[in-house]
């Protein structure tokens, strides 16, 4: 717009020296803060005849102590309207909803007012210049031009300047990082700068040759956690925090859901099987009493109740009548162990059997001393319900189920 108004433009940008051959400085919102000395620079460019157009939102402390500017503390509305006086042409002045004010002193007069009458720009004659200043840049910007009377506002402070005269903008002041860090001025010189770059270009070669600056380190590894110590960690919490009856509930709730899905959702469970539901009965009644050992009893019939395969019974080291099992003998163990095979009793745990492969295969052929095939479920792959790949069953298991069964346990 300068440039179309016959004022060429310059930029302040290395260094922030008016030179009185400028015939217009424009300063707006600047980030950096005036120092005093660039403050009187100001003062003495105006003095010889320049033309400032000072904008910011909240001011800069030496630039205002210098030209004279006061600002209340409250804000107000930022709508204004050109004096037509001082400004012809000028109707509505756009810019942020609310401004700070300015307050005027002697010898500066109002450009812009709001409909309160708050001061929103306002000029003042220092020497042989002109100093405007306005408490909004917004109406300045690029953005807010084609906005109301935003661009004959700008057209008006430009042609402040003499036709033929440059018209500066200050970006000196805009530098913050530059100006008040003293690490981010020294790499900001050249000799670092071609450093960094240099750097940064060896770098960016080895990652493309693929070269390593170093032998390669391998991630440490994790040993695993057995999980009884989340189950180990869970009981102390809820030792902790006295959850013994929430424990309980949640207990109860889950043995009656295994139950109903196995025996069914129609009437009382005492109908369809009443040891089990005596059984239940008993536990709720011991998980019912304050005490710790209650609680273990009750929790090991419920769990008993909910999952009877994955009880070992009877427990280990005791014999069918719950007394000590006998120590492994020529009887029991080695080829003339119990059904002369090794390992019912102690001794290396069963090879998989020819009933698992052969239900692996798909064959239904018996082999001696193996179950009834009644008991065998070609499609799942499961004896009597189990939820046991066949291919991992041995005839002890099959026959310690039918000996569980038997005694009404499951």
């Amino acid at each position: 717009m300068a440039s179309a108004l016959g004022r060429p433009a310059r930029i302040l940008e290395a260094s922030f020296t008016p030179s009185p051959s400028l015939g217009e400085l424009i300063v707006l919102s600047p980030i950096c803060p005036f120092t005093a000395g660039q403050a009187r620079q100001v003062l003495g460019y105006l003095e010889g005849g320049g033309v400032l157009v000072y904008a910011a939102e909240h001011g800069d402390p030496e630039l205002d102590r210098v030209l004279g500017v006061q600002r209340p503390p409250e804000e107000v509305t930022g709508l204004g309207t050109g004096v037509a006086s001082r400004l012809p042409g000028v109707g509505q002045v756009v810019g942020a909803p609310l401004v700070v004010p300015l307050l005027l002193g002697a010898g500066q007069l109002a450009l812009v007012r709001n409909a309160q009458g708050a001061v929103l720009a306002m000029e003042e004659v220092l020497g042989r210049g002109r100093a405007v200043v306005l408490a909004d840049p917004l109406p300045l910007c690029n953005g807010y031009l084609e906005q109301g009377s935003n661009w004959r506002l700008a057209a008006g402070l430009l042609a402040l300047a003499p036709r033929g005269r440059a018209v500066a903008f200050d970006e000196y002041h805009h530098q913050q990082l530059l100006a008040s860090s003293p690490a981010m001025a020294w790499l900001s010189a050249p000799r670092v700068a071609g450093l960094i770059w240099a750097v940064l270009a060896a770098f960016i070669s080895l990652t493309l040759h693929g070269r390593a600056f170093g032998p390669r380190l391998e991630l440490p590894g994790v040993a695993p956690r057995s999980s009884s110590e989340y189950v180990a960690a869970v009981g102390r919490l809820l030792r902790r925090s006295r959850a013994g009856p929430e424990v309980a509930s949640v207990l109860v709730e889950t043995t009656r859901r295994r139950l109903a899905a196995r025996w069914g959702l129609g009437p009382g469970l005492e109908g369809l099987a009443p040891a089990e539901a005596a059984e239940l009965a008993a536990a709720q009644r011991e998980l019912a009493r304050p005490t710790e050992a209650s609680l273990l009893s009750g929790a090991i019939r419920l769990q008993r109740l909910a999952r009877p395969w994955a009880i070992r019974y009877p427990p280990r080291g005791l014999g069918r009548a719950g007394g000590p099992r006998p120590a492994p003998g020529p009887a029991t163990s080695g080829a003339g162990g119990r059904h002369g095979r090794p390992g019912a009793h102690g001794g290396p745990p069963p090879r998989p059997s020819a009933l698992g492969r052969s239900l692996r295969m798909g064959r239904g052929r018996r082999a001696p001393g193996h179950p009834p095939a009644g008991l065998r479920d070609h499609a799942a792959g499961r004896v009597e319900g189990l939820d046991v790949e066949a291919g991992l069953l041995s005839p002890a298991v099959v026959e310690r189920y039918l000996e569980v069964k038997e005694r009404g346990l499951a």
